[in-house]
């Protein structure tokens, strides 16, 4: 395992706990999240708090890594017992299966830039949560 790939694949090994899963990544680190916000480390740790209030992590695994220069690609999956509230929906002891997809710039050994897209629509519906369409 490279250092390239030890540094990404670090935080997707680790989920259950913020500061180890973050040990490899940059205080500096760019974090490009689907919302509007600040694109900090700070932010990425807040992130992923807030998803440890609302489940327990069980099972974490990386079904797929691809480095490239000084690129790393993770597919990974996981599945959280619905602890906390998360999107509105309040706890509801439910096993859920979650995936995504990270990309990451390792420089120096750490993490320096994260993109990361996950199936928040899958998980929203094993939650329960239904989709209201238009009406047409």
């Amino acid at each position: 395992m490279t250092s390239v790939t030890q540094a990404a694949g670090h935080h997707y090994h680790n989920p259950q706990d913020t500061d180890l899963s973050m040990t490899f990544v940059s205080r500096d680190v760019i974090y490009h999240s689907a919302k509007d916000l600040p694109k900090t480390y700070e932010t990425w740790v807040e992130n992923h708090r807030k998803l440890l209030n609302a489940f327990d992590i069980l099972n974490p695994v990386v079904l797929n890594q691809v480095t490239e220069g000084d690129m790393v690609m993770t597919h990974w999956a996981c599945e959280g017992r619905h602890k906390g509230a998360f999107l509105g929906i309040p706890a509801s002891g439910k096993v859920v299966k979650m995936t995504g997809v990270g990309i990451d710039r390792v420089k120096d050994g750490l993490v320096s830039e994260h993109w990361g897209l996950n199936d928040g629509l899958g998980l929203a519906f094993q939650l329960g949560a239904g989709l209201k369409l238009p009406a047409s």
